[in-house]
Formats: structure tokens, C-alpha cells, sequence
């Protein structure tokens, strides 16, 4: 997870759990801050009902004194028409006219009076009931404002109950103008009470709001930038409990993801001692974070230290920490330039061991190593400062000179170095010595020589000097360079040779020490190159040995051994004849070995065990479990297996019964030197001993035919009997023998 997608996580989770519950009481808050505004609007509107009843009970009462006010004049109304009706009917009985037109009528108030009157009297009767009066006070009520007869008697007390009532109505007129104005003033202050509530509750809403409001505020904003990456400020904690708790965990979290940050680039830089590795942030997760960091500080060092171990071992030797070939040959190439432009000369040195197998074979593969390790060292503490030490690999070194004066110093060096290494090795209690074959060329950076060639120039000269007896310092001069051309045209001629058809098999037979008879054949290649007729294995051979075109002619070899063996299978005398091929080293090392000899056995339907696959001993030496391995898969199929030329390297007993071994061949050298009679016969011994047969080769006389026949060989091969030839001459001294005569023998 990166720092951001953490940083967002983190403010869409967090922001927090206090918050809710802020949020939550918030609602409370603002629940509880409108109850006493509710209150106050219930308890004025209260208020409001008992003024408005109040002022009702008045109006009533100013309503009541109005109607008793219309009803007496009412009453006198009709005090008058009764009074007017009296005078007309007085009129009538003396004669008199009579008025019709009085200045009041009943007409004339559009009223039916004594109809209103009872209805009004009624009326006001009924209210005054409703407030209590008492039936007595009421009929005096009325007569005192002039409703009711004038004829309706006065009881006792009529007059001090007249000026009773009248006070009272006085006292009800005063009431009611009291009663008027307290309600007009309540309202009013009932009125200023409700404002002055709403206003305070509003106000105490908006500072609520404020003091909650503006906090969150300030933390969504907070929040948001965390969020977004953008530039922090540290929240001041301020508003309620929650809110004050959330800034503090925000805070804290932005401390941590801030630390995080800076942590996280110096680990992306590679700087893994920066002081802020150290750092903690605040609270336990501070406390698992810097654990982290650390543990992953730790790690990447160590992974640091694992890719700067590899870089080395990638460029260096594993046993003499010098640089490997690969790096060598880079080094080269840069010194080569460097030389090339100040028009200087440059030394390469190529360094091979001497009798390094035999040491390996006498004392061990660790002794041996103890060698090359001890060899090393004294190779780059001889050298002057500035020249470049390698191993190639195996036993071969090499040293690059930059500059040199002359090529005389460049020879001069090469028998320092090779001085400074024959001298004895202390390795445990064992005292061991080897020498040097050093191969010197020379670039002068005219020639235009690659690192490459220059390489091989001193790989020409190391196998020279290996050529004329070891231990000795040869250098690439015009000689060799001549001798390289001629290399180089016979590679190059021997490339074409292939496919045009010049190469071709010749076999020597290979008899029964004992009956004489054909046990095998091996075939050996021939060049018949064009304007220099049939050209020996020994001019080309090691030639193509150097070089991957070893390979192409060991399958011709294959291909050709194949086909002959299937025109033989119809020939007496032939059909069950097993033929050897010989193998080189260099192929046998290569990975597709195996299915190169498989492959066209099986397309050809050959009987296996009609092959027969010869390797020297020396190729042996280079990877010998490698090389057990695919001669025992070759075996597998039946295809024997012989070792050539043994008794010349460095095998030992144990390397031998490690081998799938069917057949050793004692080098003729061996066959040649009578004094070696005791050692031939302890190789026959000893081949016998592991299952192997044995054949002798070189055989030219008879008397070493004889020689050898009696030691143990089981079988011999030399010009004695025969010399390389074509098939067709094989099958030409097989008929000889079909007619009585011995074959090979003439």
C-alpha cells in the first residue's frame, strides 16, 4: 500500500470514532437547547389564554352595561307612548282631537318594544344569572336602570339597596376599565417575554452552532488535506471533548504518515544510515512503525549486500576473488582503448599451469584449490600497480600490462610473474610447486587487434610454449603470426571442406591378440583437399579443436560410420564388426553431445552395440563427472565406451572405476619403451580389474605383438597388420581371408 492510499485509509476510517459520537451528541445539544425555547413559548402562550379570558370576562361586562343602557332607553320609550297612548284616550272621552303624529312612535323605532323589551330583559337577566347574582340584586338592577313597571312594588330597604347596586355597577364600570388596561400591559409584556425568548434562544443556537460548527469546520478541512497530500498544519485542538480528541488523533496520525514519508524516501534513495530512521512518531503505532521501518531497513540493506555480493561474484572468481574471465576481457578492452589512443604498447599474459592435473590427482581437489588460490595471490601481489589480474577458468590466468616500454619488458615481466609462482607452496604440512606456461602478445595499437584477438594471439603463444616442453615463455612474434594465417586458411578451408564433400573415412582394423581374427574397426577422418592431396588428422584436427568446428566434423564422423555399418550389414564377415569413432573433448563438453550420437543411431536403425565411442584420457580431466554422466547414457543404449590414448593423462584408479568404461587403449608411446613393461602390464592388470577389455596400440613389430599378447592385452593395433584404409579395401582383405589366407597380415 503506498503512503497515499495509507493517508486516505487512514481519514476514511479514523476521523474518527469520536466524531460519530460528536455527531451524535451534537443532536442532544441542540434537542436540549430548543426545550426551554418550547418551554417559554407554552408558558407565554398560558399567559396569552388567561389575559384573553380576562379580556373576554370584560367585554362581557362592557357588553352587559351597554345592553342594560339600551334596554332603559327602551324603557323610557315606551314610558313615552304608554304616556302618549293615556293622553289621546283622555282626549277621546271629552271630544277632543286627537294627536296621531307624537313625536315618538312605535312605528317609528321600527321595533316591536314590548316584544324587544321582554327579550332584552331576558337577556340581561340571564347573564346576570350566569355571574351570580342573586334573582333580587337582578330585578333590582334592572328596575335601577329603568327596565321593568314602574308599577312593580319597592320592597323595604329599597332605596339602600338601589344605592348598593349602584355602587356595585360603578365598582363593575371601574373593574372593567382596570381589568382592560392590566391586560393590555400583560400583553405587552407577554409580548416583550416571547421576544426576548426567541431572541436569547436564538442566540444561544448560534453560538452552539458556532462552537460546534466552526471545530468540524477546521477538521474536514484538516482531514481533507491529509488526505489529499497537501501541505499539513498541525490542527490546534479547540471545540467540545470529541472534537478536541479527533484533532488530537488526526495530528497524531498526520505525525505518522508524515514520518512515513520522509522514511519512505530515504529508504527509496538508498540511504540507509539517515538519521530519520530513527525517528519515532508518537503512541504505539509510532512505536510499530519505526519497528518496521527498521525491520525493512534491515532488509533492504541486506538485500543491498546480497545484489553487491552478486555484482561481485558476477565479476569475480569464487575461489581466488580475481576478476573472472568476463570481466577480465571487459578490463582488456578498456585498456586496449586507452593504449590504442596514446599509441602505447599493451601486454596481455596468458598463464597456464603446469602439472596442475597431477596435483589435483596426488593430493586432492582441496590441495588443488589451496594451489590456484596460493597462485592467484602471488600473481597480483608481482604485477605493478595498475595491471589487471584474472582467471580464465580452470588452471589459466591472465595479466594485462599497461603500458609496456618494450616487448623486452613485456618478456621481462612474464619471468617475474613465472619466477614468483614455481617458488614452493606451504599448504598445510605439504610442500607442492608447479610452473608456468605464459603466452605474451603484444598490442601496439597500429595492428587494430581486438581484446578478443589479442586474447587468442596469447592463447597461440601459451600452446606453443606447451608444445616445446613447458614451462616456458613464448611470444606472439611474426613466426606465430605466420603459423596463425596458416591456422586460420586451414580453418577457414576446412569450414567448406564439409559440405563439399572432401572429407573421408578410412578404418584400421583392430585384431584378437590371441586368434588374429577382426574384432573392430576404428574409423579416422581424412581430408583430401584440393592441391594438397590426402592431408593428415594431425594438421587439421587440432585445428578445428580449437574452435566449435570440431563438433561438425565429429557428426560427419557419426553420419558416415552409420551409413557404412548399414552397407556392411549384408557382408560376411563385417555385419557383426563393431566400428569405434573418435570423440573430441570439446564436443564431449558441449551440451548437445549425447543426442548428436543418439539422435542418428536411431534414424538410421543401427544395432547400438555395433558403435563404439572413444574419448582421450585428457579430455576426461576437464569435467569428469559431466562427461561420466553422458558416456553412461551413451552406454545405456548399449553404444560401448573406450578410453583413448591411456596412461597419458592424469587418471587415477578412482577416476577409472567412476567411468563407464568398456575399453582401454594403451598409448603407443608405452608400447614403444621396453623399460615400461612392468607399467603396461599393471594398466592391463588394473583394466582387467575394473571389467575393461584392453587393446594395445602401435604395434610394428611382431615381437610387440608377442609382448603384449603375453602381458594380457586382448586385443592390438598398429601398422603390423594394417594400415588405414578405404572400406572398399577392408572388404578386398576380407575376401582374402575367405580364400585361406589371413587377413591383414601382408
Amino acid at each position: 500500500m503506498t503512503i497515499v492510499a495509507g493517508r486516505r485509509e487512514l481519514t476514511s476510517i479514523r476521523p474518527l470514532n469520536g466524531i460519530r459520537r460528536f455527531l451524535r451528541v451534537r443532536t442532544w445539544l441542540i434537542a436540549f437547547a430548543l426545550v426551554p425555547l418550547i418551554g417559554a413559548t407554552a408558558l407565554l402562550l398560558g399567559e396569552l389564554n388567561q389575559s384573553r379570558d380576562s379580556l373576554d370576562d370584560s367585554v362581557s361586562m362592557t357588553v352587559l352595561v351597554d345592553e342594560v343602557e339600551q334596554l332603559g332607553q327602551l324603557r323610557q320609550l315606551v314610558l313615552a307612548e304608554r304616556t302618549w297612548a293615556v293622553a289621546q284616550l283622555d282626549d277621546a272621552a271629552r271630544g277632543d282631537a286627537v294627536d296621531l303624529d307624537p313625536e315618538v312612535t312605535a312605528d317609528s323605532t321600527g321595533l316591536d318594544l314590548v316584544d324587544l323589551e321582554a327579550q332584552t330583559t331576558a337577556s340581561v337577566d340571564a347573564t346576570l344569572a350566569e355571574t351570580g347574582w342573586p334573582e333580587l340584586e337582578r330585578r333590582l338592577f334592572l328596575v335601577r336602570r329603568g327596565v321593568g313597571f314602574e308599577s312593580m312594588d319597592k320592597p323595604a330597604g329599597y332605596d339602600e339597596i338601589i344605592a348598593a347596586i349602584s355602587e356595585r355597577v360603578d365598582e363593575g364600570h371601574n373593574q372593567v376599565s382596570i381589568h382592560a388596561q392590566a391586560d393590555a400591559s400583560r400583553a405587552g409584556r407577554t409580548t416583550s417575554r416571547i421576544g426576548l425568548l426567541v431572541l436569547a434562544s436564538i442566540l444561544f443556537a448560534i453560538g452552539l452552532a458556532s462552537s460546534i460548527g466552526r471545530p468540524l469546520r477546521r477538521l474536514e478541512e484538516g482531514t481533507r488535506r491529509l488526505r489529499d497530500g497537501e501541505g499539513w498544519t498541525p490542527l490546534k485542538p479547540t471545540g467540545p471533548t470529541e472534537v478536541r480528541e479527533a484533532m488530537y488523533a488526526i495530528n497524531e496520525a498526520a505525525a505518522h504518515i508524515e514520518l512515513a514519508e520522509r522514511q519512505a524516501q530515504v529508504l527509496a534513495q538508498g540511504r540507509l544510515d539517515d538519521e530519520v530512521l530513527n525517528e519515532r512518531a508518537p503512541g504505539t503505532l509510532g512505536l510499530s512503525l519505526q519497528e518496521a521501518v527498521q525491520t525493512l531497513a534491515r532488509s533492504l540493506s541486506d538485500r543491498e549486500e546480497f545484489r553487491r555480493r552478486l555484482a561481485h561474484e558476477a565479476t569475480h572468481d569464487g575461489l581466488t576473488q580475481l576478476a573472472n574471465r568476463k570481466a577480465s576481457l571487459a578490463q582488456l578492452e578498456q585498456s586496449l582503448a586507452r593504449t590504442t589512443r596514446a599509441h602505447a604498447l599493451l601486454a596481455v599474459m596468458f598463464i597456464d599451469l603446469d602439472g596442475f592435473k597431477e596435483v589435483n590427482d596426488t593430493y586432492g581437489h582441496q590441495v588443488g584449490d589451496a594451489v590456484l588460490w596460493t597462485v592467484g595471490k602471488r600473481l597480483y601481489s608481482t604485477v605493478r600497480a595498475g595491471d589487471h589480474v584474472g582467471r580464465l577458468g580452470g588452471d589459466e590466468f591472465l595479466v594485462t600490462a599497461e603500458p609496456v616500454a618494450s616487448r623486452a619488458e613485456a618478456r621481462m615481466l612474464a619471468k617475474r610473474v613465472a619466477d614468483a609462482v614455481k617458488e614452493p607452496m606451504s599448504i598445510g604440512s605439504l610442500s607442492v610447486s608447479v610452473t608456468v606456461s605464459i603466452g605474451v602478445a603484444i598490442a601496439d595499437g597500429v595492428n587494430g587487434l581486438t581484446a578478443t584477438e589479442l586474447l587468442h594471439d596469447a592463447d597461440l603463444a601459451v600452446y606453443r610454449a606447451k608444445e616445446l616442453g613447458r614451462s616456458r615463455i613464448e611470444l606472439c612474434d611474426e613466426a606465430l603470426h605466420r603459423e596463425l594465417a596458416r591456422r586460420s586458411t586451414i580453418e577457414d578451408a576446412l569450414r567448406h571442406a564439409i559440405p563439399a564433400g572432401e572429407l573421408t573415412m578410412f578404418f584400421q582394423p583392430i585384431l584378437n591378440a590371441e586368434t588374429r581374427e577382426l574384432a573392430s574397426l576404428e574409423a579416422l577422418v581424412r581430408w583430401d583437399r584440393p592441391g594438397h592431396g590426402i592431408t593428415s588428422p594431425d594438421v587439421f584436427i587440432p585445428i578445428a579443436e580449437r574452435t566449435d568446428l570440431i563438433s561438425d566434423v565429429d557428426n560427419w564422423v557419426v553420419g558416415q560410420v552409420l551409413q557404412q555399418l548399414a552397407e556392411w550389414t549384408h557382408v560376411p564377415g563385417l555385419r557383426d564388426v563393431p566400428i569405434s569413432i573418435n570423440v573430441s573433448g570439446r564436443h564431449l563438453a558441449a551440451d548437445g553431445f549425447v543426442n548428436d550420437i543418439l539422435d542418428p543411431v536411431v534414424r538410421a536403425g543401427i544395432d547400438p552395440s555395433r558403435l563404439i565411442v572413444e574419448i582421450t584420457e585428457s579430455a576426461l580431466v576437464d569435467d569428469l563427472q559431466s562427461a561420466a554422466e553422458k558416456l553412461q547414457h551413451l552406454r545405456s543404449y548399449s553404444i560401448k565406451i573406450a578410453i583413448d590414448d591411456f596412461g597419458t593423462g592424469y587418471t587415477s584408479l578412482g577416476h577409472l572405476r567412476s567411468l563407464p568404461i568398456d575399453i582401454l587403449k594403451i598409448d603407443r608411446t608405452f608400447i614403444s619403451d621396453d623399460s615400461a613393461s612392468s607399467l603396461v602390464k599393471l594398466i592391463i592388470d588394473t583394466g582387467h580389474l575394473i571389467g575393461a577389455s584392453i587393446t594395445s596400440e602401435g604395434i610394428e613389430t611382431a615381437d610387440q605383438a608377442a609382448h603384449l599378447s603375453a602381458l594380457g592385452s586382448d586385443a592390438l593395433q598398429g601398422f603390423l597388420f594394417a594400415r588405414p584404409m578405404p572400406a572398399d579395401a577392408v572388404e578386398r582383405e576380407l575376401a582374402i581371408a575367405a580364400a585361406g589366407q589371413p587377413p591383414f597380415l601382408h
